[in-house]
């Protein structure tokens, strides 16, 4: 394992004589204010607290999926996501979570968003089916990747200067082999600057993975004259003296206009 990364062994905590990483605000990013208590009403006690702003997120997500908003952000506690998780789970099916940064992501895609996804899935599918048809080595091991689609992935590898929790994520696409424990392939699309981060993305898949998640294809369709960009991320591995550091490098990348 290199230098810059380690499992995680301890639920909630920091690594020891760690900084944690300055956190950056996320576009859309909403912050929900705790409901004041009338003046006739007694306080609020402390444990309740997660409780409303449970509710809160629940109510920003509904207006965020009435407005069609593809990519919505909305900082939640982890006691928080834990009273909800069984309602976001039946009524918003694809979230992610980093309960190290206590971020909630609603994924509610535009059908084209869907459509262009699915279309490329199915693609990459028929090309794996194509190599394990030829046979050999690199066509046994087609035959053993399947596609995941947008499956729930949980980062847990950890991250050095953050607490150790898992991170949710839900990709557009994934590939993975049965004998690994993450995808190797996983395709994030977003659609018209819907806000989502692709890099940021990225880096979370490789990082947190430990470089088990070989390659993130991001794709940022935009119309009416704007640039389009098809990126692919992998992991680097950099070596001073005898310790070995992880990155997340993007090294391909095609512009279009459409």
């Amino acid at each position: 394992m290199d230098a810059g990364r380690q499992p995680c062994n301890t639920q909630g905590l920091e690594t020891q004589n760690s900084t944690p990483e300055p956190h950056t605000t996320p576009k859309h990013h909403i912050h929900l204010p705790p409901t004041p208590p009338a003046t006739d009403e007694p306080p609020i006690h402390a444990s309740s607290v997660p409780f409303l702003d449970g509710v809160q997120t629940l109510e920003a997500a509904r207006k965020a999926s009435e407005q069609s908003t593809p990519w919505t952000q909305v900082q939640l506690d982890p006691t928080a996501y834990d009273l909800i998780s069984r309602s976001l789970e039946n009524g918003f099916r694809r979230h992610d979570f980093d309960r190290g940064a206590g971020v909630l992501s609603f994924r509610m895609p535009s059908p084209v968003h869907d459509f262009f996804s699915t279309f490329l899935a199915d693609d990459i599918h028929d090309w794996l089916k194509r190599v394990a048809a030829e046979g050999g080595e690199s066509g046994e091991f087609a035959a053993k990747i399947a596609n995941g689609g947008s499956s729930r992935i949980f980062l847990r590898e950890g991250d050095l200067g953050r607490p150790c929790e898992p991170v949710r994520r839900q990709p557009d696409a994934q590939f993975q082999h049965d004998h690994t424990a993450y995808p190797g392939v996983v395709v994030e699309i977003s659609y018209s600057q819907d806000g989502k981060t692709l890099e940021k993305l990225a880096q979370d898949y490789i990082l947190l993975s430990n470089g088990d998640i070989n390659a993130v294809i991001g794709i940022d369709i935009n119309y009416g004259g704007k640039v389009s960009t098809v990126s692919v991320w992998r992991p680097l591995y950099t070596r001073e003296g005898h310790d070995e550091y992880l990155e997340a490098e993007q090294r391909v990348a095609y512009k279009v206009r459409l």
